[in-house]
């Protein structure tokens, strides 16, 4: 696996599924992630962010000409991964933007990004419980999830040559 320069990348999920449900008017991920094609730099609204008379997101003004990454990025939402496209999981609506990604050197974890600013609502808090308790998660640099799932993470992460600083779990490829 090649070395890439930030470790918490959300894997491209192309080609759509037939589960997609489309963004609507959604566009967190156009604020959360960096895109150095862009020289956009992360939770900064992008430049090309089209917005509606009320200052809302609504569109992309290159969506045609988008970076590859931009292409290739569907939050698990969008693929109906998230309580079943409920419109209150919905990316904007929940303040959390739920991806699959790679940590190297494991690919297909589930990873959690903040969007907005403030503190976490009582629905995105209930949902990261849920998460912890079903399942594990990433979200701002540590791993989340029941201690004999995090036991078997660690295991597999570090068989396939990954580094694990024990006091956050913090993840670093050698």
């Amino acid at each position: 696996m090649v070395a890439r320069k930030n470790p918490m990348i959300p894997l491209a999920m192309a080609p759509r599924e037939s589960r997609d449900i489309g963004c609507g008017d959604c566009t967190a991920c156009c604020t959360v992630f960096t895109i150095s094609e862009l020289e956009k730099s992360r939770d900064v609204d992008c430049e090309f962010l089209l917005k509606n008379p009320k200052g809302r997101g609504c569109g992309c003004g290159i969506y045609n000409d988008r970076p590859p990454k931009c292409k290739n990025f569907y939050c698990a939402w969008v693929q109906n991964m998230v309580m079943h496209g409920k419109q209150a999981y919905r990316p904007d609506k929940l303040g959390l933007i739920v991806t699959v990604m790679a940590v190297p050197p494991l690919e297909g974890v589930i990873g959690m990004f903040r969007y907005g600013k403030g503190t976490l609502s009582a629905r995105a808090k209930g949902f990261m419980r849920e998460m912890e308790r079903t399942s594990m998660y990433f979200f701002e640099g540590k791993m989340y999830g029941t201690p004999d799932r995090l036991a078997e993470w660690k295991r597999k992460f570090v068989e396939k040559g990954g580094q694990i600083c024990e006091a956050d779990m913090e993840m670093r490829n050698r």
